[in-house]
């Protein structure tokens, strides 16, 4: 099991490191930016987070 590890610095969420994986709160926006992420990812564009 990968231990969490809260990120400092922010003001706003908390977020946590899982391993390779950050986590954070979804907000109402969050299903446009991951459509967002997802078009660019069929585009071929290799910049866009996972």
């Amino acid at each position: 099991m990968t231990q969490e590890e809260v990120l400092t610095g922010g003001n706003v969420n908390y977020i946590v490191r899982s391993g390779n994986t950050v986590l954070r709160p979804t907000g109402h926006w969050s299903p446009c930016v991951h459509e967002l992420l997802l078009h660019l990812e069929k585009e071929g564009f290799l910049g866009a987070p996972e």
